[in-house]
C-alpha cells in the first residue's frame, strides 16, 4: 500500500489483513425423564440424559453455562417450552449449533389431518403431562417443528430416545385409550425441514 501526503511525498508499506470467521458456540438442552406425575416410570432415561450432559461438558468441552439439564420433576411442560422456545432461541446465533437431547416417553394420538400420512400426532411427554389430555399437557412434534424454524442457528440437532409405537412393555411410550396404528417416519422429515436440521 502506498500513501501520499500533500506535498506528493510517498511512503510504501505492506499491510497484512487476516480475516478469521467467528466460531460458533454450542447450546444444548438435555432432558431426561424417568419419573412421571401421571404415567408409569422408565428405567435409565434420566441417567441417559445425565451421561449425555457430562459427555457434552467433559468430552466436548462445552461450557456449563451453555448446557441446561432438566431431569424428572424439573422437566415440566412449561420448563421444556421455555428452555427451547425462549432461552435457547434468545441465545443461539446464526453461526451456533443447538443440540436438543430428549430421553423419555413419546405418545401418539389420532389426528386425521396429520401431514405425515399416518393419521397421528406425535408428542413428547413431559413430567407433568396427562395421557388423557395430550393436547393441553404434552408437547406436540408440530411445536418442535415451529421451534426449529424460529431458531437462528444454522445447525440444529435433535436426539430422541423415545418411542411413539404405543406398544406395551418397557418401550418409552405411554398407553392411551386408542388402538395403536403404525407411526410413519415422515414426521422426522417434517420436523427437520430446512438445511442444517438433523434428527
Amino acid at each position: 500500500m502506498t500513501a501520499y501526503d500533500q506535498e506528493g511525498l510517498s511512503n510504501t508499506d505492506t499491510v497484512e489483513i487476516t480475516y478469521e470467521a467467528e466460531k460458533g458456540k454450542v447450546y444444548a438442552a438435555v432432558i431426561g425423564i424417568s419419573r412421571y406425575k401421571n404415567a408409569p416410570g422408565l428405567k435409565y432415561a434420566d441417567e441417559d440424559a445425565l451421561a449425555f450432559y457430562e459427555y457434552l461438558l467433559h468430552t466436548n468441552n462445552v461450557p456449563k453455562e451453555q448446557v441446561t439439564l432438566l431431569q424428572n420433576e424439573e422437566a415440566t411442560l412449561e420448563n421444556v417450552k421455555s428452555l427451547l422456545g425462549e432461552v435457547i432461541k434468545r441465545k443461539a446465533r446464526k453461526q451456533d449449533t443447538v443440540i436438543i437431547y430428549y430421553a423419555g416417553h413419546g405418545v401418539p394420538e389420532p389426528d386425521s389431518k396429520s401431514p405425515d400420512g399416518d393419521g397421528l400426532e406425535k408428542y413428547l411427554f413431559p413430567y407433568d403431562a396427562d395421557p388423557n389430555r395430550l393436547y393441553s399437557t404434552a408437547l406436540p412434534m408440530e411445536d418442535i417443528a415451529k421451534i426449529f424454524s424460529k431458531l437462528s442457528a444454522e445447525r440444529v440437532i435433535l436426539i430422541q430416545d423415545t418411542c411413539y409405537s404405543g406398544s406395551s412393555g418397557e418401550g418409552r411410550t405411554v398407553q392411551t385409550a386408542f388402538r395403536t396404528r403404525s407411526v410413519s417416519g415422515n414426521f422426522l422429515d417434517r420436523v427437520a425441514k430446512g438445511e442444517g436440521r438433523v434428527i
